[in-house]
């Protein structure tokens, strides 16, 4: 193949970085959550250390029902989920950059953009694949 033509595929340097940034930036938000969802679950209901003694005066204020318990535990693989499903699209920006060389991933119209072209065009496909002349 020919230099040239690869070249237009691919993103400049200075989009790549943009979106390893928002990537990181998502990934860290996400890591932060999952944290925070962690440590809830270990105030509430101490699933990870259960041998520890449950201070009735420390969380006395807290209701602990189990519907919190189950909106926590399932907050993992949501969490999860949404995390893979923004950074997915940014790794397809990158490394077949010409269908969208007119997007800034900095606006967030655009990165809406991205999204639904992404997976707009992934969920019209009949074999499920996401060819780069589909985007």
């Amino acid at each position: 193949m020919d230099g040239s033509l690869m070249a237009e595929k691919a993103a400049s340097p200075k989009k790549k970085l943009v979106a390893m940034g928002l990537a990181a930036v998502i990934v860290i938000i996400v890591v932060g959550l999952l944290s925070f969802t962690t440590y809830e679950l270990e105030q509430h209901y101490h699933l990870f250390h259960p041998a520890a003694p449950a201070d009735a005066t420390k969380n006395a204020d807290v209701a602990r029902g189990p519907l919190l318990m189950i909106v926590l535990i399932l907050a993992y693989p949501l969490l999860s989920v949404l995390g893979m499903a923004l950074v997915i699209p940014l790794l397809i920006y990158v490394n077949d950059h010409a269908a969208f060389n007119g997007l800034n991933l900095l606006q967030p119209s655009h990165f809406g953009l991205l999204l639904k072209r992404v997976y707009g065009t992934w969920l019209s496909t009949t074999d499920g694949k996401l060819n780069g002349k589909d985007l």
